[in-house]
């Protein structure tokens, strides 16, 4: 039975019992102590015993098959589907194929059925008419929102195009090609998808925003119709950007002050230690060159021109530039000596180059590599070595800096502040500095370094944060106080005195404006760094929901003291409440406009198939004609030949069937079949057979033998 029950179950049936057993243990070593020790030495048996049991049950599932050994050693994500996902898509695909007619419908069914259990799978539910999440997503937004690029990213790589790529280009063709000049060429159905896909992009770049063309260029469909299937969903997508604009906001809101000099001297230290780790160089080479950590690991090469300044070639292509675009190599300037910064890179190399890497390539296949042995273009390599070091540099870098909130990035904001006075061209701005040198593709990705500033006065590196908005100092205030309630609870659990110094940063982070919405664990585990390390979410949690309890805080609610605030605060309400409505009726026009397109294609798609069917209808009408025409020649035939000659005899015979007492027609049994259309009714009298061939209904068709019934015996 052990066998039917899944890895998760059996995973946690083994921790229970590991903590009964454990339990066990406990006890019988306080009856060792009390001097009882065969007890103890029977506890310890029996945990001994049970320890094997669990081992034999774990190998009875390798065994059977209901886990491999290669998923208890190595768990990977379970929402991550693309292997299965793209497995069914080309399985569609040849299915398709094979079918031939009827290939639309059945691309359509089945891709909208896997894009939706997919979204069921991660929970990821919203109203048909409003279009908000209406249910708790199984993971978080943003890796949501990457694992529907990843379903993409899977489809587009099968290269399949659209099953009505025809139709739709040349519905696209004939409204747009007299007024685009070679767009015709542009968009032959016939391309490479690949050439296809470019070609769109370059139409879009040069297409005038608002216009119809560039809405109807965003919605023509040339990829597979699973692609169209796994599009984050909009309140998501809304999501995300709101979140994205709330975190740029509070860190524009948090100037940070640094030492250009302490900046300098610390990427020298670390580039010149005399057996400097991994971690070491990285962030060494980061700080005195801006690169990305990918950039730094694998696809980064450098080329001294003088002491000041490198040649810098294979920067990451970003997800705003062009497919089409190519990046060439270019000058960046140097913290450091050029040399120092060359050799540094070799060794770092050196060390890593062949260090094991594995990754999801975009077909959703596990691949195991090397560091060095990647394409600098494979983007899912590239992400893969990202992955790799990412974190560890992350934490060198808060634990070097001494905040909860810098990492990698900030290490390039340092250097383009550091090196913008020496290196700036004349009259180029800081953005456009930044711009040339770290090779970012659009403005708004540079708002961030914004919030440097540098400062001799301080030793090294420091936050300020932005006094709290007056209009919220009294929420923020009662927040305080609602967290000082426990100061007491607090400083008497000796147990995790981390939990003291936790508490004391977040009422002095509140104290300066740290909504209520942004303490989570994960929160305070990123920034609240203690000893230069994050502390154990478990911890964390136990803080927030047993000591200061944070999700029973209510906000106090503002009274407006006079009339004026009173109408003020009723109007604003109401501006509120017309505003959510605006957005709910825009977002119901984006859905109409969706499910329109949706229904103009399959309309489309049951014209072809009704004249289809009536085709096939005809046909077989023709057949059954034929079919019974001959039908009726064969009974035709064998009438004439078993035709009986009638002699005397016979008239005879006639004459004394006049005299047989046949039963009323309302008596007789009649049976009738449906063959070609029409009904055969037939009845035995007597010995007799009376049978008719007729259409109409089966009623009829029986009333009519009972008819023909009672003329033949009158």
């Amino acid at each position: 039975n052990c066998t039917r029950f899944k890895l998760n179950k059996c995973t946690r049936r083994l921790i229970n019992l590991r903590v009964h057993l454990f339990s066990l243990k406990r006890v019988q070593l306080y009856s060792l102590f009390t001097g009882t020790v065969v007890d103890f030495v029977a506890g310890t048996v029996v945990f001994i015993c049970c320890g094997y049991i669990c081992f034999i049950l774990l190998v009875c599932y390798i065994y059977t098959g209901t886990v491999n050994k290669k998923e208890v050693l190595k768990m990977r994500d379970s929402l991550n589907r693309v292997k299965q996902v793209v497995d069914k898509v080309r399985h569609i695909q040849e299915e398709a194929e094979a079918r031939g007619d009827g290939a639309a419908k059945y691309i359509t069914d089945r891709c909208n059925a896997i894009g939706k259990d997919e979204h069921e799978r991660l929970n990821v539910i919203v109203d048909k008419v409003t279009g908000a999440l209406v249910s708790k997503p199984s993971c978080s937004h943003r890796y949501y929102a990457q694992l529907m690029n990843d379903y993409q990213n899977g489809v587009k790589a099968l290269g399949f195009k659209h099953h009505a790529i025809d139709r739709n280009v040349n519905g696209f063709l004939r409204k747009y090609s007299n007024k685009i000049q070679g767009l015709k060429e542009k968009l032959d159905p016939s391309l490479p998808i690949g050439i296809l896909r470019e070609n769109l992009i370059k139409l879009r770049a040069t297409a005038v925003s608002g216009s119809e063309f560039r809405r109807d260029l965003g919605q023509l469909r040339i990829e597979h119709h699973a692609f169209y299937m796994f599009s984050p969903k909009g309140a998501i997508k809304d999501w995300i950007r709101d979140d994205s604009k709330k975190s740029l906001n509070r860190k524009l809101h948090s100037q940070i002050l640094v030492n250009p000099e302490w900046v300098k001297a610390t990427a020298e230290s670390l580039i010149g230690k005399k057996n400097a780790s991994v971690t070491d160089l990285a962030i060494g080479i980061v700080m005195a060159t801006g690169r990305r950590v990918t950039e730094i690991m694998k696809t980064a090469e450098f080329k001294a021109i003088d002491s000041k300044t490198l040649i810098f070639s294979g920067q990451l292509k970003t997800k705003n530039r062009r497919l089409f675009e190519e990046i060439s190599s270019y000058s960046i300037p140097t913290l450091i000596d050029a040399e120092k910064v060359v050799k540094a890179l070799q060794t770092l190399r050196k060390a890593t180059s062949n260090e094991k890497v594995s990754f999801l390539s975009v077909l959703g296949e596990e691949v195991e590599t090397t560091v060095g042995a990647g394409d600098k273009t494979d983007y899912y390599h590239n992400r893969g070595v990202q992955k790799k070091y990412e974190s560890t540099v992350n934490r060198a870098i808060r634990s070097l800096l001494g905040g909860g909130g810098f990492s990698i990035k900030t290490c390039r904001a340092l250097y383009t502040e550091v090196t913008y006075e020496d290196h700036a061209l004349p009259g180029e701005t800081r953005s456009a500095y930044r711009h040339r040198v770290l090779g970012h593709s659009q403005v708004e990705t540079q708002l961030y370094y914004d919030a440097f500033k540098l400062d001799s006065s301080v030793e090294s590196i420091k936050a300020m944060e932005d006094a709290a908005d007056p209009k919220n100092k009294g929420l923020q205030q009662a927040l305080v106080d609602y967290l000082a309630l426990a100061d007491n609870e607090v400083n008497n659990y000796i147990r995790a005195p981390k939990i003291k110094v936790m508490h004391e940063w977040l009422k002095d982070k509140v104290a300066n404006g740290l909504a209520h919405a942004e303490i989570t664990p994960s929160f305070i585990r990123r920034w609240c760094l203690i000893d230069g390390k994050q502390t154990n979410l478990n911890t964390i949690k136990k803080y927030l929901d047993e000591f200061v309890k944070i999700g029973d805080f209510e906000a106090p609610k503002p009274e407006p003291k006079t009339d004026k605030e009173k109408e003020i605060a009723a109007l604003q309400e109401a501006i509120d409440l017309a505003a959510d409505e605006l957005l709910d009726i825009e977002r119901q026009l984006s859905q109409l406009d969706n499910e329109r397109d949706e229904i103009t294609e399959r309309l489309e798609e049951i014209e072809e198939e009704e004249m289809e069917v009536e085709s096939s209808k005809g046909e077989k009408e023709s057949e059954i004609e034929k079919l019974q025409e001959q039908l009726d020649e064969l009974d035709a035939d064998e009438g004439e030949d078993e035709l009986p000659e009638i002699d005397e005899d016979d008239e005879d015979d006639s004459d004394v069937e006049d005299d047989i007492d046949w039963p009323d027609p309302s008596e007789i049994t009649i049976s009738a079949k449906k063959s070609a259309g029409k009904w055969l009714v037939e009845a035995v009298v007597m010995g007799h057979r009376f049978e008719q061939i007729t259409g109409g209904t089966k009623k009829s068709a029986i009333e009519s033998l009972r008819d023909q019934y009672k003329k033949e015996t009158e």
